[in-house]
């Protein structure tokens, strides 16, 4: 494993400190969101990301599952940390869920790389929580939509990349367990 110099990891732990800080002063998200944003963090910081993805990693559902403001990210963190952040908010009521995630992808896609290994990191984690929500067909089909918008985008720029890899895979096999209990369903 690498080993970061002592001021990485400071800016790192105080990335977690401000995280949980936020999620426990609010959270709209019914899943864990504290130990999802750890789980993601951990993961590009394992995989030797630089300390900005890292963080953004830590920080990346803030934004659309809490209050925590931009403002707070800024002084906190920088300018800089806030634009990377800001990509990964999804939320413009204005707007159909299928618009709102085309248009976040390709904002992700503009940066490039950095943006594309969070969000797989992301929504590899995010896989775990699929079966939960199988009994509610359409929303299911809407998330694999979703899924498979991210698999198609990230393909060029993540092709070599081991978690890349092992999304699409996990994201074939729920998928096609999905299917096989819709099926199942519709035989009883």
């Amino acid at each position: 494993m690498y080993i970061r110099p002592r001021d990485e990891d400071a800016a790192i732990e105080s990335a977690v400190s401000f995280m949980v800080e936020k999620i426990n002063e609010s959270n709209t998200n019914p899943k864990p969101l504290i130990l999802h944003s750890l789980r993601v963090g951990l993961r590009l910081y394992e995989k030797g990301e630089s300390k900005k993805i890292v963080i953004a990693g830590l920080l990346h559902d803030l934004l659309e599952d809490t209050k925590c403001t931009e403002d707070e990210i800024e002084k906190r963190f920088s300018k800089e940390l806030l634009d990377f952040v800001q990509v990964f908010n999804f939320d413009n009521p204005a707007k159909h869920y299928k618009d709102r995630w085309t248009d976040a992808i390709e904002r992700m896609k503009e940066i490039g790389r950095d943006a594309a290994i969070v969000k797989i990191v992301d929504i590899l984690d995010n896989l775990n929580f699929l079966p939960i929500v199988y009994s509610d067909i359409e929303k299911t089909r809407g998330i694999f939509w979703r899924h498979n918008l991210v698999k198609t985008a990230f393909a060029e720029i993540l092709r070599d990349d081991e978690d890349y890899k092992t999304y699409v895979q996990d994201l074939k096999i729920k998928e096609a367990a999905f299917e096989a209990q819709v099926v199942n369903t519709r035989n009883i």
